[in-house]
């Protein structure tokens, strides 16, 4: 009789310590728990802080854009101009244009990227094709939106929070922020290559020739310290130091240049180049994380992963560029505040393929 009644006891504990993980995870909210869900929460304070620290240094950035851009124009204006036009008219008359069609473009692009919004869902309104629920907003979401939690709104064809703009690069948006960055490279490579004179010029200009001093059988030598030295206590004038001064800053200023114009052209190079890949097969940055994923997925089980937003990398390119409606080459060369066709909610009437083909 004992034997039976411990026998109930055991099993009963049995049981009880069996329901302790479902307590857990009822307590949890999420019956699906797993230690992936487990790491994002515990790794939610770090995210918190990412995302408000970017949030906070976004108008700093921002700022820094404007002021890095009027000292490239100082130093244009003060060094190049001056230069140009000691050695070349006609050719200073060719660069003005050119650099200031590259300017005008630069700072147009950058202040449309900055001021127009990416797109966001409607609020308190139907959307007429939906992909999921934002589980941040408990709304729905359309097709290629994506939550940004910086900004902790939903995205239209989200593809990046940049700092330097300090929202989101979106549908709206995209083509404004591409275009900036592709007139920065031309930027930086045209006063890299005009530039690269005053450079050499500064920093690795001719040498002096030795002086020679006369002596009695009328040959020459060289000049000892003591006369090496006086002769710079002579040089080093009140008015020489003004000059030198000014040496110094000129010199600064052209090393500046050259060094801000090389680390711009080659990180933006970089980006505009895995952008332009990005654009030719129809996807965003988060796109093209998520379809490797996908693809690789698919692959283990012989199958092929299609993207169903691309048409062809020249379709994708007159898309973006918003080349349709009578617009042309000349709405890409010269500032045009065009915006897409679609309102970024639907993406039906698009050539459909099968997303899936078995291999």
């Amino acid at each position: 009789m004992m034997d039976i009644f411990e026998h109930r006891i055991i099993t009963s504990a049995q049981k009880r310590i069996s329901l302790v993980p479902y307590s857990l995870k009822t307590l949890c909210g999420n019956i699906y728990l797993d230690w992936d869900y487990a790491f994002d929460t515990l790794m939610e304070p770090l995210f918190w802080m990412v995302d408000n620290f970017a949030k906070a240094i976004g108008p700093i950035f921002v700022c820094m854009v404007f002021l890095l851009t009027g000292l490239f124009m100082y130093v244009a204006y003060t060094i190049g101009v001056p230069y140009w036009r000691d050695r070349s008219t006609p050719t200073l008359v060719i660069l003005f244009i050119v650099g200031h069609w590259i300017f005008v473009n630069v700072v147009f692009h950058y202040i449309y990227a900055l001021t127009t919004s990416p797109g966001h869902p409607p609020q308190g309104a139907l959307v007429p094709e939906t992909a999921s629920i934002c589980r941040k907003c408990i709304a729905p979401k359309p097709p290629r939106t994506h939550h940004c939690t910086v900004c902790n709104k939903c995205v239209l064809k989200m593809d990046h929070h940049c700092p330097w703009l300090n929202q989101c690069v979106g549908h709206y948006n995209h083509r404004f922020f591409y275009m900036y960055m592709v007139y920065m490279v031309l930027g930086t490579l045209f006063v890299m290559v005009f530039g690269f004179d005053i450079l050499v010029k500064e920093y690795y200009g001719e040498e002096l020739e030795p002086v020679l001093l006369p002596v009695a059988d009328d040959t020459h030598r060289l000049p000892n310290e003591s006369e090496v030295s006086l002769g710079s206590a002579a040089h080093a004038a009140p008015g020489n130091a003004t000059s030198s001064s000014g040496s110094r800053r000129h010199r600064f200023f052209v090393l500046y240049e050259s060094l801000t114009s090389l680390g711009i052209f080659l990180a933006l190079g970089g980006l505009v180049i895995w952008h332009g890949k990005l654009i030719s097969r129809g996807e965003t940055s988060i796109e093209a994380h998520i379809n490797a994923k996908e693809t690789k997925r698919l692959r283990k089980q012989s199958k092929l992963y299609t993207n169903p937003y691309d048409m062809g990398a020249r379709e994708n390119w007159r898309t973006f560029l918003g080349l349709r409606s009578g617009r042309g080459w000349r709405h890409v060369l010269l500032p045009s505040a065009h915006l897409p066709e679609r309102d970024g909610l639907t993406w039906r009437d698009q050539p459909r393929r099968p997303h899936v083909k078995v291999l």
